[in-house]
């Protein structure tokens, strides 16, 4: 049986503390496990690129 990538669950992912923005939540996953920005979101199921400012955050879509 082959199992869709889409279905599987990450080991650990750690919970956001209190008022923590999104892209502070991922680079803690990228953290906890030592997985660059990218493929954190890769691992949580947001593929794409990746564009930070200090105002916002962008998923662009795959192409």
């Amino acid at each position: 049986m082959v199992e869709d990538d889409r279905n599987q669950r990450l080991g650990y992912v750690p919970a956001p503390f209190a008022g923590e923005s999104f892209v502070s939540w991922v680079d803690t996953v990228a953290v906890a496990l030592r997985l660059s920005r990218a493929a954190a979101l890769r691992a949580l199921g947001l593929s794409g690129t990746a564009n930070f400012s200090a105002y916002q955050f962008r998923l662009s879509s795959v192409s």
